[in-house]
């Protein structure tokens, strides 16, 4: 859950980085904020800044990410996709009954040679 936090205009940068850090063959293990998650639901207006990116009361950035962005900015920086998919949970609260939707998004990466 690092990736959300950061502009989606140093995603490459920051997997480019990732991927210097790996032998080649290496693993890269994803998981963040789905397209669709509780928290993406729940932000007042005012805190959108476009596409599925938000901005927090703290200033902090909350990115939520589809399977096709994702799989497109690791496939670009030399990663093979080895999974890559959502993980849907509903979350009940047992006190009120609510229902709360949550999605990741999931993956696994390997560096190419």
């Amino acid at each position: 859950f690092v990736l959300s936090a950061i502009d989606p205009a140093h995603h490459r940068s920051v997997i480019a980085r990732l991927r210097s850090c790996l032998k080649p063959g290496g693993m890269a293990l994803f998981r963040d904020y789905g397209r669709g998650d509780l928290a993406q639901l729940r932000f007042a207006p005012g805190h959108w800044l476009g596409g599925d990116l938000y901005v927090r009361g703290d200033g902090t950035l909350a990115a939520f990410f589809s399977l096709a962005h994702l799989r497109a900015d690791f496939e670009a920086e030399g990663f093979e996709v080895v999974e890559c998919q959502y993980k849907r949970r509903d979350i009940v609260n047992r006190g009120t009954g609510v229902v709360m939707p949550r999605v990741w998004v999931q993956g696994k990466f390997l560096r190419k040679t």
